[in-house]
């Protein structure tokens, strides 16, 4: 039986860049050739063939808990693939602060030109039209595989935390999955670390006794400011989400000021 041990995923903009390169370096980990292979969402139809070959050829690096990371949370076609083959899989996913995650996915889609709306408001509005265009692909290719727009534009539709997790909790019990804050991470990375070590059953201690910790560089960034009026908007439409996924996780997330 391949061995595949844990999924990093999450939504894009939430740090699992970060927590990758924290996992990557433990020794208990044996991570996929490449960051984000995008099987599960992207690729699948190149066939499992293809991505067992990947998970395979781990078994001649080093012993260890066989892992990737993609951020891959928001497709909803996503868990059902992967619980048909690894069905005791467990998954470590990240949230941000909804606001900020959608605010960052923005300009970092207009950093790598992808995105040509020249102000957050009018990819807002963009983002309508995008999602209609996006279904009408996906039923003409039978959710064979996300459009460009999914992959890249759904800037409020990836901060529904709730809607998504809904389709993950269809297909793992919540004792597979472990939710980390972001926020928490980014302040404290050495805590969450821990408890994600512990959730994996692999020692808290499993990296170099020198390992600097610091504090992540993603908290530090600097983005100009939103405007209070875009900020309002989108605190009125996700608190409804928000409050819907502390109820099915039965917790807080205390660090999201617009959410208390």
């Amino acid at each position: 039986m391949t061995q595949f041990d844990f999924l990093l995923s999450g939504v894009q903009r939430c740090g699992s860049t970060t927590m990758y390169d924290y996992l990557n370096i433990h020794e208990a980990t044996c991570r996929l050739r490449h960051k984000e292979p995008h099987f599960w969402d992207c690729v699948y139809m190149k066939g499992m063939h293809w991505y067992v070959a990947e998970l395979d050829w781990l078994n001649y690096i080093k012993p260890g808990l066989v892992w990737e990371a993609t951020p891959c949370f928001t497709f909803p076609q996503v868990p059902y693939r992967i619980a048909r083959y690894f069905p005791a899989l467990k998954i470590i996913v990240l949230f941000r602060n909804p606001i900020d995650r959608c605010y960052s996915h923005y300009l970092h889609e207009r950093m790598v030109n992808w995105e040509n709306c020249k102000t957050f408001e009018k990819a807002l509005e963009a983002e309508v039209w995008r999602k209609k265009s996006s279904d009408r692909f996906r039923q003409k290719h039978n959710d064979a595989e996300p459009s460009l727009f999914q992959q890249h534009f759904f800037y409020q539709d990836w901060s529904e935390y709730d809607t998504h997790m809904e389709h993950w909790f269809r297909c793992f019990p919540r004792s597979r999955i472990h939710v980390v804050e972001s926020e928490a991470f980014w302040n404290d990375p050495k805590t969450t670390m821990a408890g994600v070590c512990t959730f994996l059953d692999i020692d808290p201690d499993g990296w170099s006794p020198n390992f600097n910790w610091g504090k992540v560089w993603a908290f530090k960034q600097n983005y100009l400011p939103m405007k209070s009026e875009t900020r309002e908007m989108l605190r009125d439409r996700f608190t409804p989400h928000v409050e819907r996924l502390k109820e099915m996780l039965g917790r807080e997330f205390t660090t999201w000021k617009d959410f208390r």
